[in-house]
């Protein structure tokens, strides 16, 4: 049996972890019972309880690094938190639109694309579960 996006492996610099989303999401509001952090500097990206699991959406996004980095790598995510209003986020900064997508990044080091935001869908903030840390 295929495991759900929550429970998958996942790789990242050659090593792998475990993303238990179970652990990290109230089963009664489906709210998130930790703080979301950015992987690369550690800055609070979104408080607790206030972001929505959404699991098994495949969304495709450009590989995670710095602004100046660039790359033109993809990879998949299916395990998401949505927040309804950007004013939500403790820290996050958005990108120009590219082809009807804003994307999500840490304000501090830049890092990201951390999630993003579909342009017809301004109350849809997607944050992958995967390229983020909790704390």
């Amino acid at each position: 049996m295929e495991k759900s996006g929550a429970e998958r492996n996942r790789t990242e610099n050659g090593g792998s972890t475990l993303l238990n989303v179970a652990d990290l999401v109230d089963n009664d509001t489906h709210l998130n019972l930790k703080c979301i952090h950015c992987k690369r500097c550690g800055s609070k990206l979104v408080r607790d309880a206030v972001a929505t699991l959404l699991e098994d959406r495949k969304i495709s996004m450009p590989s995670m690094h710095k602004k100046h980095e660039g790359s033109d790598k993809q990879e998949e995510s299916d395990t998401f938190w949505m927040l309804k209003n950007l004013m939500e986020f403790e820290n996050v900064g958005v990108t120009h639109t590219v082809d009807s997508i804003k994307y999500l990044c840490c304000a501090d080091c830049e890092v990201g694309p951390v999630g993003l935001t579909l342009v017809d869908k301004n109350d849809e903030y997607l944050v992958a579960a995967d390229r983020v840390e909790y704390r």
